[in-house]
């Protein structure tokens, strides 16, 4: 079964569509997102949290861009209590080119957000921290991609921010421009 999965995931690499980047592209970006503390669980401890990711993409030049993106993660409740995070980031990214594939390092700055709601009420806790990580962009077509990212996220350790975390990313990207 592990060479059938090889030899299925050589023949897509080597048919995937070439797409380079240049500059003055513009991309737009959506898809899902996935934090390792982003949610929380009844006690009110960081768990795993399924989120929205939107945002956008334009080249300087051939291989550096910034890409500024916002996530929306689901809300959790806790009894009345409704919790929602989200996170807007601004990132740099410089590209690695190789056999159809874009593969990148990103870092930036991220505004880490949670807003409580609570019987009528509610309260937000920013925190603006960095964030480093990986990512590539396989091309499925001439304008579309996948676009996979793993990064790690700066945080500290106070009651509304526990620690750093890492979001896993996944979605299509479009190239408009």
């Amino acid at each position: 079964m592990k060479k059938i999965l090889l030899a299925l995931g050589l023949v897509v690499l080597a048919t995937g569509a070439t797409m380079a980047q240049e500059q003055g592209q513009i991309n737009a970006k959506a898809g899902l997102a996935l934090g390792t503390k982003a949610s929380v669980d009844d006690d009110g401890d960081a768990k795993m949290g399924l989120g929205i990711n939107l945002g956008g993409e334009y080249f300087f030049t051939d291989a550096i861009s910034i890409a500024p993106t916002y996530t929306l993660f689901f809300p959790t409740k806790i009894g009345e209590t409704k919790i929602i995070p989200s996170v807007l980031n601004l990132d740099g990214r410089y590209y690695f080119n190789a056999n159809g594939l874009s593969l990148y390092g990103t870092a930036g700055l991220a505004v880490q957000s949670v807003k409580v709601k609570w019987e009528g009420d509610s309260d937000t806790g920013n925190l603006t921290t960095f964030n480093l990580g990986a990512g590539i962009l396989y091309p499925l077509a001439d304008k579309i991609s996948l676009d996979g990212q793993l990064k790690l996220m700066g945080g500290d350790e106070d009651e509304t921010f526990d620690g750093a975390q890492f979001v896993l990313s996944a979605g299509i990207s479009y190239r408009i421009k």
